[in-house]
């Protein structure tokens, strides 16, 4: 299950990404939708784990940058 939030974590700075060169203003918008949705899911299944304190770190370290993320890309457009 840390697989699964670490992927879901990366595919959601992915999109970020993906959503900051996007020309089309609908497209951007659907990407970073589903990068907030992709957040959503891993904090979920995140704060479920049992887990090292240092796993955890690096879980919430992530989460927190895509956090970051998603609001500058939402402040470009």
């Amino acid at each position: 299950m840390a697989d699964f939030v670490l992927t879901e974590l990366e595919f959601g700075r992915t999109l970020c990404k993906v959503a900051a060169n996007y020309q089309n203003n609908e497209n951007s918008k659907a990407a970073i939708e589903k990068a907030r949705k992709a957040l959503v899911a891993a904090e979920k299944y995140m704060w479920t784990l049992r887990m090292e304190h240092s796993m955890f770190d690096e879980m919430t370290a992530r989460a927190e940058r895509l956090r970051f993320e998603l609001d500058a890309v939402d402040f470009k457009k």
